[in-house]
């Protein structure tokens, strides 16, 4: 693996003290080299030694430019963007919108980070053994913050859950 050399260099005006150079700026030249890489599909690996530059940094420049990097992606269609657009406006999940369109979790947050559009969080449904397990907590007088804890929840979705079922909660902390 290609290790990143790191230059050294003193910095103007700093009374003699060094920082680190972590990089080198993008040509005109790079970019379209970068571009014409995408278009056919390189690997980013065979890229970063082409171009002598890290393979992070290639992605994190291929992502600010929306283009896709070395994988053999599926292309995002009108229809597909309309369709993502119209479940971020449902607040679905990035889980079940990947099921739907048959696409990888990743594949549906990134797209939706490039379109600025926000996603609905996963539903973590209650089971019986955990309600019966939080009205328990309940009894014994647990702090809720322990609860929530314990039963890996959000303090306001146990409030929540203990509400709708009549249970006391309190401000037990």
């Amino acid at each position: 693996m290609a290790r990143l050399i790191r230059k050294t260099a003193k910095a103007p005006g700093s009374g003699g003290g060094q920082f680190n150079v972590l990089g080198r700026e993008w040509t005109k030249e790079d970019l379209g080299a970068l571009k014409n890489h995408s278009r056919e599909k390189t690997p980013a690996k065979t890229i970063a030694k082409l171009m002598k530059r890290t393979v992070g940094a290639l992605r994190q420049k291929a992502f600010l430019l929306g283009l896709p990097l070395g994988r053999s992606s599926r292309e995002w269609t009108k229809q597909d963007v309309r369709e993502l657009k119209r479940y971020a406006r449902q607040k679905t999940p990035a889980t079940t919108i990947a099921k739907s369109m048959k696409r990888t979790v990743a594949a549906v947050k990134r797209k939706a980070i490039t379109l600025h559009l926000s996603l609905g969080r996963p539903v973590h449904k209650w089971t019986k053994e955990e309600l019966r397990e939080l009205k328990s907590y309940l009894r014994q007088k647990t702090p809720v913050t322990t609860i929530a804890k314990s039963m890996r929840r959000a303090v306001e979705a146990v409030k929540r859950k203990a509400s709708r079922h009549g249970l006391l909660v309190g401000d037990r902390r």
